[in-house]
This record gives C-alpha cells, sequence and structure tokens, in this order.
C-alpha cells in the first residue's frame, strides 16, 4: 500500500515485519481485500473489525501467514506474523 513505512523493532518476538500509515484502518483494510487475492494469495480468514482487523492468507506456494491490522487516531499498523493458534 503506497504510503506504508517499516516500523522500527519488533512489538512482539511472533512478528516477523511491521509498517505503519497514516491511511485509516478501512482503507488499509480495503488495500488489503482487493489486493491478496489479486495478487495470487488464497486469504482463508478476513476479519474487519472497529479498530483491529486480521486476514490470513497462504502465498501460491508457502506457509499459511496473518496480517493483524490496528488502527488509532493517527493512523494504521499492520503486523505480519505467523498465524495464531
Amino acid at each position: 500500500m503506497d504510503g506504508m513505512e517499516p516500523t522500527e523493532g519488533s512489538p512482539s518476538p511472533d512478528v516477523i515485519q511491521a509498517w505503519r500509515t497514516s491511511a485509516n484502518g478501512a482503507e488499509v483494510f480495503a488495500f488489503y481485500d482487493q489486493q491478496l487475492a489479486a495478487a495470487g494469495y488464497e486469504v482463508g480468514l478476513a476479519g474487519p473489525g472497529g479498530s483491529v482487523a486480521v486476514f490470513r492468507f497462504t502465498p501460491p506456494a508457502g506457509t499459511e501467514l496473518q496480517l493483524d491490522l490496528y488502527a488509532d487516531d493517527s493512523g494504521t499498523t499492520v503486523e505480519l506474523r505467523p498465524p495464531a493458534p
């Protein structure tokens, strides 16, 4: 997504990478909702929420991953991690 910037440090040991954008959570959710499937990823879960949302997806030749979206007044943080149990 345009405007995403990698964050410094990891908020949790299971986070592979995290990004931050000034876009609101609904915009970020809509972007991933459209782009993951269009890029050939199999989306197993797309859970929108108020300030928190989640996607579980599998790359064409890969292992299932999860994106967690956390929105606040200044934008949205996206964390890539293995799926939660």
